[in-house]
């Protein structure tokens, strides 16, 4: 995300092989810190190195929940050569997460008739770190535009999480409550729905949330999963 993409022809595995080299490092350090050079450089849209915070990366653990610049200051070396240790020593393999929205424009996005509420989180198991959006996503909507910033009533937060979603997938028989459609329900407490998941603990399970009822089976309640298992894949039928 922060090299430019032409070095990743032959695979990651050769930019890690490159970075090894002083004059190709060199070469690539100077693309990534040009505003000129024509690729999306997340390094410079993180704001530099104290923006990009790295979630997972194996073979240096001691990286793991710190920015890059806070993993230099510690290594007492420059940003850009932390950066390639990380690199180097994990294959080039270290998901980040990289702070380059402005809140403003959250904000004005999430108003937009038509934005709903979504995540392209990856969900791993209980012992893997990933991103905290894979377990908050949707209860930190609620807690963050609707109850703290007024930004949504809850039926507009509602709206955007459910039928105006089903309505853009074209999803039948689901979005709403009622006769014929598939109930697929998550009950909760309005005071007490908040996602408790952050970049150092990302796993945490979000609290408030008492039923999930996929199909009008319960999947989860007291904060576990029980072994029904009634989901299915929906596969998009073209209308005709």
């Amino acid at each position: 995300m922060c090299i430019p993409p032409k070095y990743f022809n032959e695979g990651i595995e050769k930019v890690a092989e490159m970075l090894q080299d002083p004059v190709m490092r060199e070469t690539i350090k100077k693309e990534m810190y040009d505003p000129a050079t024509p690729y999306d450089n997340y390094y410079l849209n993180a704001g530099g190195w104290k923006g990009i915070f790295i979630s997972s990366a194996a073979a240096t653990p001691d990286a793991e929940g710190k920015t890059i610049a806070e993993y230099a200051e510690e290594k007492g070396i420059d940003g850009f050569d932390a950066f390639c240790e990380i690199m180097i020593a994990n294959d080039c393999i270290a998901p980040s997460i990289y702070f380059c929205i402005s809140e403003e424009d959250l904000f004005r996005i999430a108003k937009d008739e038509n934005v709903v509420v979504g995540t392209d989180a990856i969900p791993k198991s209980f012992v893997e770190r990933t991103h905290p959006r894979a377990y908050g996503t949707f209860p930190r909507a609620i807690r963050y535009y609707v109850k703290e910033n007024g930004i949504l009533t809850l039926p507009e937060m509602i709206r955007k999480m459910t039928s105006k979603t089903a309505e853009i997938y074209q999803l039948a028989g689901k979005g709403v409550i009622a006769d014929g459609y598939d109930a697929d329900l998550v009950i909760f407490d309005y005071d007490k729905i908040t996602d408790t998941a952050d970049f150092m603990h990302p796993l945490t399970k979000a609290e408030g949330i008492e039923y999930v009822l996929v199909d009008g089976k319960v999947v989860y309640k007291d904060m576990e999963l029980t072994d029904a298992m009634p989901g299915k894949v929906i596969r998009f039928k073209k209308k005709v």
